[in-house]
């Protein structure tokens, strides 16, 4: 059998502004060229620019904004999943992976037969399972059945479950830089045979 190690590079929180990547936000801006820009730049300083019609506004970019956030916030992530991982091993693994097959099963996961892109993707369902480990809500003598009751309860039970939905946090900047540099996440891998 053959070994194929996987490297994601990402870039710190610190290279990117969080604050300004909100869903509402527009993080993509059209590329100008030189002489627009020059002819642009003279029109303006010619007063002649107030003739010339507004551009149009820029719509948001919901789904760039979430990806850029993600991949700036990989590691502090892994260190979230690996805290709650130690802290109820067997219950958060078994009921990850019955959710999965759940999500599967349903329809609403991107390994579905007819895969729903945003869906219940597997590293939402960890961020799931992990946010209800700091809740208090799964335990270390929890079963994967009981464990998978506890997540499907805390997406379908508004009051109970996750009161505000499943949305982005809005962390400070400086708590998520102090985080992500406090995070020196454990390379774990299963033994090789």
């Amino acid at each position: 059998p053959a070994y194929f190690l996987r490297l994601l590079p990402c870039a710190p929180p610190s290279a990117v502004q969080i604050k300004k990547l909100g869903p509402d936000r527009n993080a993509v801006r059209a590329a100008v060229a030189p002489a627009a820009a020059k002819a642009a730049a003279a029109k303006a300083a010619d007063g002649s620019a107030a003739a010339a019609p507004a551009e149009p506004p820029l719509l948001p970019t919901p789904v760039y904004n979430a990806g850029v956030v993600s991949d700036a916030l990989m590691l502090l992530h892994a260190t979230l999943l690996q805290r709650a991982a130690a802290t109820a091993p067997r219950a958060m693994t078994d009921g990850l992976l019955l959710l999965k097959v759940w999500a599967a099963q349903q329809g609403i996961s991107p390994a579905s037969p007819t895969p729903c892109p945003d869906g219940l993707d597997g590293h939402l369902a960890a961020m799931l399972m992990a946010h209800l480990v700091q809740q208090g809500k799964l335990s270390a003598s929890m079963s994967a059945l009981q464990a998978l009751r506890a997540a499907l309860h805390a997406l379908c039970d508004p009051l109970a479950g996750l009161p505000k939905g499943v949305a982005m946090a809005a962390a400070a900047p400086e708590t998520v830089t102090a985080a992500a540099r406090s995070a020196a996440p454990k390379l774990t891998h299963p033994p090789f045979e």
